[in-house]
């Protein structure tokens, strides 16, 4: 499921060579060194995760690691990223709000927001998106959730607001953002048109972003649902 069977398709000669990694991994595991071992089995929780298919085993050692390190960052990314694969939501959200309550930064904070809007807890995803960017006002990525946030909701009064911070999102990314910052940006603004009505404009912008290299699916999805919406 995860690795689309990868595992199966490779040759015995590479199995023996993962095999004979991963019984070194599981060897420094057991090491004195918290850190080197945290280190260890979070590169042991990734090929059980994502190369042998096997994403129970893959979480409970990535957890393994956070016990012996809890501020691995790589630990923390390889489980978030695990759990959104294997489709566990509701674990991903409880993952997202340990690691916050372990270290308020604008990153955990939408880490957090994203894991409410997969988990569809939209009430909650709009919560913390607001407090994030009154935390954090002057963060790019803060403004641009939480107009992204407002704008799920549907709601006329949340669209007007969600103008206000899609602007500062704008003014804070400057005249040459990060491609992908910058393609967040064109996308939410796309959806500020189509449910403002402005459809045409709308659709150019969604075309401008497949024609840049957008995530396709996810483009083409809201293509459609303009195309649902009519004229």
């Amino acid at each position: 499921m995860l690795a689309d069977n990868l595992w199966s398709r490779l040759p015995e000669s590479s199995r023996v060579t993962v095999r004979e990694a991963l019984a070194r991994l599981e060897s420094m595991s057991e090491g004195r060194e918290p850190a080197a071992a945290a280190a260890a089995l979070t590169l042991l929780g990734w090929f059980q995760g994502f190369l042998l298919n096997d994403p129970t085993r893959g979480e409970a050692t990535l957890r393994r690691a956070l016990v012996l390190d809890p501020g691995h960052s790589s630990a923390w990314e390889t489980l978030t990223a695990l759990l959104v694969v294997a489709r566990r939501m509701d674990a991903l959200v409880e993952v997202c709000q340990a690691r916050l309550e372990r270290a308020d930064t604008p990153h955990h904070r939408l880490m957090l927001v994203k894991a409410y809007e997969k988990a569809q807890q939209v009430p909650a995803m709009r919560r913390e998106a607001e407090e994030t960017q009154a935390r954090y006002p002057e963060h790019f990525l803060a403004n641009l959730t939480l107009a992204a946030a407002l704008l799920k909701t549907g709601e006329e009064a949340a669209r007007a607001r969600a103008v206000q911070y899609l602007a500062k999102a704008t003014q804070l990314a400057g005249e040459s953002p990060p491609r992908d910052a910058a393609l967040e940006l064109w996308f939410q603004r796309g959806l500020y048109f189509g449910l403002s009505g402005q459809r045409a404009v709308a659709r150019t912008h969604f075309r401008q972003l497949l024609e840049a290299g957008a995530d396709p699916e996810e483009v083409r999805e809201a293509l459609q649902a303009l195309d649902q919406m009519g004229e």
